[in-house]
């Protein structure tokens, strides 16, 4: 697949597909893609914080409400300010707005396709051989075809980097 750089105000050196980047002009960029102004770059960061802090302490205090005592609320209080500090490091994150992916190579999909397939089956033939209980067996078992999936997904990624590597030759 043959990629083109796209340049813009907002995005710098964002490479696309060949066939996308053909199909889209720069009005039709900037109709789906909001430029991010420093206010709403720090909504988002805001709302990327906070909305799942409050979700989750909130929850959390609901189901504690009736074990608390007054002396362990201002514990509570500090857990739920203590993600706030995110805030910042994810404003400038948005401010700097979308890097650009780095192509990997074969050799690094292929690496970590036999580590993921790897540790997934220790994981599984490890479990099925020394499991407590059927929940630790489904758990581990679960786990294990997980790495399963991801080292074949690098293994198709470390495919697709040949053919482009050969494709571009």
């Amino acid at each position: 697949m043959q990629f083109e750089t796209l340049r813009t105000a907002e995005w710098s050196n964002c490479r696309l597909p060949r066939d996308v980047f053909l199909s889209l002009s720069s009005s039709t960029l900037e109709g789906i893609i909001l430029p991010m102004t420093r206010e709403r770059a720090l909504l988002e960061a805001v709302a990327t914080v906070t909305i799942p802090t409050l979700l989750i302490w909130g929850v959390l205090l609901y189901v504690l409400r009736g074990n608390a005592r007054s002396d362990e609320w201002p514990l509570y209080v500090i857990f739920l300010a203590l993600p706030l500090p995110l805030i910042f490091p994810i404003y400038r994150r948005y401010l700097r707005g979308p890097s650009v992916m780095k192509l990997k190579t074969p050799r690094y999909h292929f690496f970590w396709a036999g580590a993921g397939i790897a540790l997934g089956l220790a994981y599984v033939i490890l479990t099925w051989l020394r499991h407590r209980d059927n929940s630790d067996l489904v758990i581990h078992v679960v786990l294990g075809i997980g790495w399963i999936l991801i080292g074949i997904r690098h293994f198709q990624q470390a495919i697709e980097a040949r053919r482009n590597i050969r494709a571009q030759h």
